[in-house]
């Protein structure tokens, strides 16, 4: 009956978002149809949050808890974190993604972890930029800059612009 309960809850807290899926689908879901499915919410709430509030944010946060932890247990919570984080950096919450990044919280995401995820998403950025005076390089900077300066990875991403952009100063395309 708990199990029930719990898949229930996770159903209602899916549906909330414009996930709707069965019990039975949760019931049965291996982990890469869940983290399909927390994948989908987060993509919805990009799409449509951007403009809310830090408190909205922060309930699509522990609605995700409580998902992953009743209907989508497969799912390591440390990764349902690590794919909220990137969504936040994606709709440019920066100090809302810095707290979850760099707070201890009830699953904490080691430095390592964050950083990668920061990385990730700052190539992301400049990946879509369709030239260097595009506003998501100066994004992807911004989000390279919520790692500690001593991270060698964002140091990398940030000498790999700098060096395009001292190409493009010469002329060179």
């Amino acid at each position: 009956l708990l199990e029930v309960s719990g898949l229930l809850a996770g159903g209602r807290a899916l549906a909330k978002y414009g996930v709707d899926t069965s019990v039975a689908e949760l019931k049965e879901a291996d982990t890469n149809r869940a983290c399909g499915l927390i994948r989908t919410l987060l993509g919805r709430a990009e799409r449509s949050g951007a403009s809310w509030s830090e408190k909205d944010w922060s309930q699509v946060w522990l609605d995700l808890k409580e998902i992953q932890a009743h209907a989508l247990p497969c799912v390591p919570a440390i990764d349902v974190k690590g794919m909220f984080c990137s969504s936040l950096l994606r709709v440019k919450r920066y100090g809302l993604a810095r707290s979850y990044l760099h707070g201890t919280g009830s699953v904490p995401l080691r430095p390592e972890q964050a950083e990668s995820l920061v990385v990730a998403v700052a190539s992301e950025l400049l990946a879509s930029a369709s030239t260097l005076e595009d506003d998501s390089v100066e994004e992807a900077r911004e989000v390279l800059g919520l790692v500690p300066s001593s991270s060698k990875a964002a140091q990398a991403e940030l000498a790999f612009l700098d060096a395009l952009q001292r190409l493009a100063e010469l002329g060179v395309e």
